[in-house]
């Protein structure tokens, strides 16, 4: 009898009541689409970039002729350096609906060595000068370049022999290079918007009835001259394809 009534008490200490099963949460209600507005000093279409490369230059020191002061820079890795002279129309291919390649135009920024590719980068100094029968991209860098500057026809096939260097240094290190694609006009600079809106500065420019000035391309969504002028740009100058990083 003593010991029914211990385990009685025994098992009623050490009962335990089970918890109670919560009430459900009520769902929570659906977020409301974010609707963003556009960007403070946002212009529509294209232009945008545009807009903001022409306030920074707006804000650069001038000289006595109000031409910015150079170098200026760097812009997307390019450090403009010199502006150069604008040819007239009757010099051919120093001018089309997309560019104005000035004489003298002279640019620089920081890439490999052709025959050390692995090693600290070097300063390219990258050049516009007259040749024959059109202009003439030229190439030279502060250490590793041998046999003198790179000078081709079109910015991107100068380029692409400074890729070809740079693919054989790394094929002689064991290295298997990893293809990519250099865009000859945005590495010289002058495809930039900045660097354009102050090529268009030049005395010279206005007599270049082909081009079409950048504040004057069409929104989003309508095809300008300068956009297919581009096209047949990259159809004629296809872009290099070598080893990089």
């Amino acid at each position: 009898m003593r010991v029914r009534r211990l385990c009685a008490a025994l098992a009623g200490k050490l009962a335990v009541e089970p918890p109670k099963p919560k009430p459900p949460k009520a769902p929570k209600p659906p977020k409301e689409p974010k609707v963003r507005g556009p960007r403070a000093g946002a212009v529509p279409g294209n232009l945008d970039k545009v807009q903001r490369a022409k306030l920074q230059i707006e804000k650069l020191p001038r000289d006595e002729n109000g031409l910015a002061r150079l170098p200026f820079g760097p812009v997307h890795g390019v450090t403009l350096e010199a502006l150069g002279v604008v040819q007239p129309p009757s010099k051919v291919g120093y001018h089309s609906a997309a560019y104005v390649l000035p004489v003298g135009y002279r640019s620089s920024r920081q890439y490999m060595r052709c025959d050390d590719p692995i090693g600290p980068r070097t300063k390219w100094t990258q050049e516009i000068v007259e040749g024959e029968d059109g202009p003439m991209f030229r190439l030279s860098a502060d250490e590793g370049l041998d046999g003198g500057p790179i000078v081709a026809k079109s910015a991107t096939a100068a380029w692409a022999e400074v890729l070809r260097r740079v693919t054989a240094a790394r094929t002689a290190l064991g290295e298997e290079p990893k293809k990519t694609a250099i865009s000859g006009p945005e590495f010289f600079g002058y495809s930039l918007p900045h660097i354009r809106l102050l090529v268009e500065e030049l005395p010279g420019v206005a007599e270049c009835v082909e081009y079409q000035h950048l504040m004057e391309r069409k929104p989003a969504g309508q095809k300008s001259e300068v956009t297919e002028a581009k096209g047949a740009g990259r159809a004629e100058e296809t872009n290099a394809r070598a080893a990089d990083e």
